[in-house]
């Protein structure tokens, strides 16, 4: 961003100035002239008592907020340039002003050398940034980096006031009536992004176009465009954008601070949780772990917290530890997901959004009245959305943290007469359950009220009656890490129980063993099955569904197959 101009003539008098920044502090006349004639004396001083003969003065000073560089001409004019801090093409924009002052300003017949310059072809558009910026956008050979950040590799703390730029565009003048026709006729030359249409008046509206299209120079328009423009005499005329931090992404702003080795995969993804960003961020990401997490805190609207995963899962309780690297310290989250509430502490359970999709394809499957047995449930994110469809859910976790979760979800979520929630170890869960749903099923049913009726409704029952099955439809079991080697719990789990399925309404229920492999494609994953079952699982018996990738070695699937009758009556 270019800030000031001063044009100073031999004798330190300040014959032209101009800020091109609203922000700047404003002085009066008096206080410019008397910077210039300060100026004027540093630069006298600093040629002096330079060590080295023949150097002019001062040239170049840099400062935290600004960089100020001297040029000073064979006849003792100094032109002082002072921009942001690392402002590229200095040289270049100095050059193009000394070139317009050389050209309308010493050419002009009228102006008298060393006095107050007062030409309106150097002042064009009151600012001649519009004539410095264009002239380097039309040499410029890489006119996409224009609507580019700035770029400051060193930053180590998120500084957002860098993040400005002045870019000089061609704007359509375009009449109301003709905004909706120009859009789409001339889509291919129009800027894309949400800034492209500039209020004016109440009769037009300015729409930007791309940085490749000059207003002097109209010839790269496209041959609809430039039909158009001419058949409804459409004005073209330079406009300059002023961007700042908003305008970028965090893809944008990443790309401009993080080093040049690092730009092939910037850690711009996460799971959102509530109010919580989670990330997992790589080993060579982590010097920048925190200008990373400011970033994304302050490019997503609903994250007040920055997290990043430092260790592994645990086995046991599926926590893990984190830090913060953004915003605040408070991990408790209240969470939507299949129109259902959660509420938990995200530090102490475990929860996994990307695994959203995964989910509502097994509840898919589950009609009302089935009976499922969760027996890794969690906060309940399987369970709940399934009571919600009045399917009756067995819920367990051994995590006394998930399970008081658990258990407020379901009241929060008025799903208490189809969810029963468990605190025990998963094998003792998976045989006791197999009782406690024959016991439970001795009630018949649950009734159900039918809630508010329409008129068309009101001879249906008030209540609705869910009819208890004796077995289990489905179990889950969603502990990817060691979900198979519970698969020996199930042995003769039905034994002494195969009677209930002599009737075609019984069968034997599907289990879900979610489970990861190193392999592809995953060959490994039926003999591991039927290792831990003790029996040899036939390929076409098992449905492998592909989750996830977890990491660029391992990937998450669910593996579904029907209860073997020979391990489920099998003589314990």
């Amino acid at each position: 961003m270019i800030f000031s101009l001063y044009i100073i003539n031999k004798a330190g008098g300040l014959i032209y100035q101009k800020d091109f920044n609203e922000g700047l502090l404003r002085l009066d006349s008096n206080e410019y002239l008397v910077l210039a004639g300060i100026f004027h004396g540093i630069h006298a001083i600093t040629s002096k008592i330079s060590p080295l003969a023949g150097l002019g003065g001062l040239e170049v000073l840099e400062t935290d907020t600004f960089y100020l560089q001297c040029f000073q001409t064979l006849t003792g004019i100094k032109f002082l340039l002072i921009t942001e801090p690392h402002q590229p093409n200095v040289d270049t924009l100095m050059r193009k002003v000394y070139e317009l002052y050389a050209d309308f300003v010493m050419k002009n017949p009228f102006y008298q050398v060393e006095m107050p310059i007062r030409c309106d072809l150097f002042d064009i558009n009151k600012t001649i940034e519009y004539i410095i910026l264009l002239k380097l956008i039309m040499e410029d050979k890489n006119q996409n980096d224009l609507l580019k950040p700035p770029v400051k590799r060193s930053m180590e703390v998120l500084d957002k006031h860098f993040f400005k730029k002045s870019v000089l565009l061609s704007a359509a003048i375009v009449p109301l009536s003709l905004i909706a026709s120009f859009r789409k006729i001339c889509s291919a030359d129009v800027l894309k992004n949400n800034i492209s249409i500039v209020p004016m008046d109440s009769l037009f509206k300015k729409v930007l176009l791309k940085p490749r299209i000059s207003p002097y120079d109209l010839s790269k328009l496209t041959k609809r465009s430039s039909e158009f423009i001419k058949e409804h005499k459409i004005s073209i005329i330079p406009y300059v954008l002023e961007l700042n931090y908003d305008f970028w992404n965090s893809d944008d702003i990443l790309s401009a601070i993080l080093p040049e080795n690092l730009l092939e995969s910037i850690p711009c993804s996460f799971a959102q949780v509530g109010h919580i960003a989670h990330m997992n961020i790589r080993e060579e990401y982590l010097p920048y772990k925190k200008i990373i997490g400011e970033v994304i805190l302050s490019k997503n609207k609903g994250i007040r917290t920055v997290v990043n995963k430092v260790d592994i899962i645990d086995t046991t309780f599926r926590n893990f530890k984190m830090e913060v690297l953004a915003g605040e310290n408070d991990f408790f989250v209240e969470h939507s997901e299949s129109n259902c509430r959660f509420k938990f502490d995200f530090s102490k359970v475990y929860w996994n959004s990307r695994l959203n999709d995964e989910r509502h394809r097994l509840i898919q499957l589950f009609q009302k009245g089935d009976a499922i047995c969760d027996v890794f449930a969690g906060v309940g994110p399987f369970s709940i959305p399934a009571g919600k469809k009045r399917v009756i859910v067995f819920s367990n976790d051994l995590n006394p943290d998930s399970y008081k979760s658990m258990k407020e979800n379901i009241s929060l979520n008025k799903v208490d007469l189809f969810v029963k929630a468990y605190c025990k170890d998963g094998r003792q869960f998976i045989r006791d359950s197999v009782h406690e749903l024959i016991e439970f099923s001795k009630q018949k049913t649950i009734n159900v009220p039918n809630g508010k009726k329409t008129k068309s409704q009101e001879s249906f029952p008030k209540f609705e009656n869910i009819l208890i099955p004796q077995v289990f439809k489905h179990f889950i079991m969603n502990l990817p890490e060691t979900s198979i080697d519970f698969l020996d719990a199930f042995k003769g789990i039905y034994s002494g129980y195969k009677h209930l399925f002599l009737s075609t309404k019984n069968s034997l229920p599907t289990i879900h063993v979610y489970c990861f492999s190193k392999l592809s494609p995953p060959d490994d994953l039926i003999p591991r099955l039927s290792t831990s079952l003790g029996i040899n699982l036939l390929k076409n018996n098992v449905n492998i569904h592909y989750v996830r990738k977890v990491s660029p070695n391992k990937s998450m699937y669910c593996c579904s197959f029907k209860f073997p009758e020979e391990i489920a009556f099998k003589s314990i």
